[in-house]
């Protein structure tokens, strides 16, 4: 399910088990077609590319597809949630409406699309991310015409009354204790296996665990369940296979909007490069992530598609406590008789770390705030509640630090841009967390996003990485590697890339 602004990375489950995209990526990295008939093929009738620049792309909806209410799915689904969309008062300026100039219907099944520009992902419409979700226009026009954006937005349809395209339908919702799906028998790749799923919303690992090794959960996403967990089930689940999960990148913002600022030496990029100097990785890694976690430079795995060149472009900060001193030194800070970093016109550098108050993030908040301390930096680590934590506005407007996790890939390298900075305007609404604005990274992300060739993108990618570890608008953290629990018995579930959704195939998946 997607609701317009809702912050946060969100459940990955949800968005495949109620929904239907354009695209499904497979555990080859693969895009097959959900909804649609075929996928465009560049260079052809379903894809075309004008000497301006602009482009076409047709999409030819599935005969029969038809929403959980049992209503056919038209094209005018799909026009009408591109308005939706890209209604300024809700905030989503996202990858493609950038570049779409225009949907419209042909029929009542082909859709085009006509874009001002190339887009890569406009084959699959980056089926992962969902950025062209159908919407269903004979529910939703009515109160969109008609409702202002708040009323709009909260509509129960966004929650209990959800209707979508997926290979289950939404029968219950316990706001914060589960979803309840059914299969549905007009879904359009066939009817899934499994009659029943019930999602429970459980805040504590161990009582995750518990329920996982009795037998009553069958399986644990995202974050239900933590590396310590994780640690016991492979030494006491005999019948629970572990499926590696790729695709989340641990970062640290820095708040870079003098506005928001405290201190404002943060707004110095010699002090966050000192930051990131000081900062000791492994001993974080072994310590709290019991060494399953991958140090990251970048946003993008090593081993991906534009990899190499997030590499090649990217400046490294290893641990190395003289260049951090050196760094302070220059920014005009020295250490006083108390031990800690001292310097005008604010006295000593103080700085909050702020955090959702789960217990992975907990403990890894208290251990970075007191790697720093020791190196000099009176770093204090906030907690903030799972609510605030989802709040937009309290996400963007953090006076130093927030360390979050968000999807890692080129979604995050082009969202890094001004345009995704999260502003009252947008309804707080964007990845680009502290405020980070560069003339020149803007500038490299508009042609990475208007360029067609994969070496003049591989090259972008790496002067894009240049200017981003340069200036270091956050401090990278690691490539999570939180790998998901389910039975053995259970059959379907694959290793997917970070580009896909384990869930990608969930219709298919069988008890045996």
């Amino acid at each position: 399910m997607r609701r317009l602004g809702q912050p946060g990375s969100g459940l990955t489950a949800p968005k495949r088990i109620f929904n239907g995209t354009v695209a499904t990526i497979d555990e080859t990295g693969t895009p097959h077609p959900y909804v649609v008939e075929s996928l465009p093929v560049l260079d052809s009738d379903s894809w075309r590319v004008f000497p301006d620049g602009r482009m076409e792309t047709i999409y030819r909806l599935r005969p029969g597809l038809r929403w959980h209410d049992g209503t056919l799915a038209t094209a005018e689904d799909f026009r009408f949630s591109w308005r939706v969309y890209t209604k300024p008062e809700y905030g989503f300026g996202t990858p493609p409406f950038h570049a779409i100039e225009e949907v419209a219907t042909l029929d009542e099944r082909t859709v085009i699309i006509r874009w001002k520009q190339p887009y890569v992902e406009a084959g699959s419409l980056s089926a992962t991310n969902d950025e062209l979700p159908i919407l269903p226009a004979h529910i939703l026009r009515e109160p969109f015409e008609q409702l202002d954006a708040d009323t709009f937005v909260n509509l129960s349809f966004w929650t209990r009354d959800y209707v979508g395209l997926g290979p289950y339908r939404l029968v219950r919702w316990e706001p914060g204790g589960f979803l309840e799906g059914l299969a549905f028998d007009g879904h359009i790749l066939g009817r899934a296996n499994i009659e029943r799923i019930k999602i429970m919303f459980i805040g504590d690992g161990n009582t995750v665990l518990a329920n996982l090794l009795s037998g009553e959960v069958q399986i644990a996403t995202d974050n239900a369940i933590g590396l310590p967990q994780i640690e016991v089930l492979k030494r006491e689940a005999r019948d629970l296979s572990l499926l590696p999960a790729a695709g989340s990148w641990r970062l640290t913002y820095f708040q870079l909007r003098p506005e928001y600022a405290s201190p404002r030496a943060i707004l110095d990029p010699r002090l966050r490069k000192a930051l990131a100097y000081a900062w000791d990785r492994e001993t974080l890694n072994e310590g709290v992530y019991f060494g399953m976690y991958v140090p990251a430079d970048t946003m993008i795995v090593s081993n991906s598609r534009f990899g190499k060149a997030m590499e090649d472009g990217a400046i490294k900060y290893p641990y190395d406590r003289r260049r951090s001193e050196q760094l302070m030194n220059e920014a005009g800070f020295s250490r006083g008789s108390d031990g800690f970093y001292t310097g005008p016109p604010e006295g000593r550098f103080t700085a909050e770390l702020k955090a959702s108050a789960g217990p992975a993030d907990t403990e890894a908040a208290t251990v970075m705030a007191s790697l720093w301390r020791q190196e000099g930096f009176d770093v204090v680590e906030l907690m903030l509640p799972t609510a605030q934590a989802q709040v937009a506005e309290i996400s963007a407007t953090f006076p130093s630090m927030l360390t979050r996790t968000t999807f890692e890939g080129l979604t995050t390298l082009v969202a890094f841009n001004t345009a995704g900075i999260p502003r009252p305007e947008n309804r707080w609404n964007g990845p680009n967390r502290g405020g980070w604005s560069s003339a020149e990274y803007d500038r490299l992300g508009e042609v990475f996003k208007t360029t067609l060739d994969d070496q003049i993108r591989s090259e972008l990618v790496s002067q894009m990485m240049r200017v981003f570890t340069e200036e270091l608008p956050v401090l990278p953290g690691f490539f999570l590697n939180r790998p998901i629990p389910y039975p053995t018995a259970l059959l379907g579930p694959k290793d997917v890339p970070g580009e896909s959704n384990f869930a990608f195939n969930i219709h298919e998946w069988v008890f045996r």
